[in-house]
């Protein structure tokens, strides 16, 4: 009992929280909507652009951040020809997943190189 009543505690609280942020959110859209500036034409483009190119740069930003955090992941090994494989080192690769999963893994893409040996030069089962 002393359980179930102190997650009611929490849920009211965290609800409580998120009316708080609401009501804030909506008090700054009234003040920043009560304040009108004027823009020409030119200004409206301007300010168009603006809010048009914000989420592409941030957007960049992040791909760039997420694509870097995805490299750091994965070893380069480079082959005697000199081309470069990336394997995902076993330490990552098996991180938090039970054997059993790891070996279906493992034979499905067993699986799948000896489909493409008995079939190469085909795509999508043409």
């Amino acid at each position: 009992a002393a359980g179930a009543a102190a997650a009611a505690a929490a849920a009211d609280g965290a609800m409580e929280w998120l009316h708080r942020l609401a009501q804030g959110h909506r008090e700054l859209k009234e003040r920043i909507h009560a304040t009108r500036i004027p823009l020409s034409k030119n200004g409206q483009r301007l300010a168009t652009a603006g809010y048009m190119s914000l989420p592409l740069i941030a957007g960049y930003f992040i791909m760039n951040w997420a694509t870097s955090k995805a490299d750091q992941k994965w070893a380069a090994v480079r082959r005697p020809d000199g081309t470069i494989e990336y394997r995902l080192p076993d330490e990552v690769r098996d991180r938090g997943l039970s054997e059993a999963v790891m070996g279906s893994s493992r034979a499905s893409v067993a699986d799948v190189k000896e489909h493409i040996g008995e079939h190469p030069g085909r795509v999508g089962g043409r």
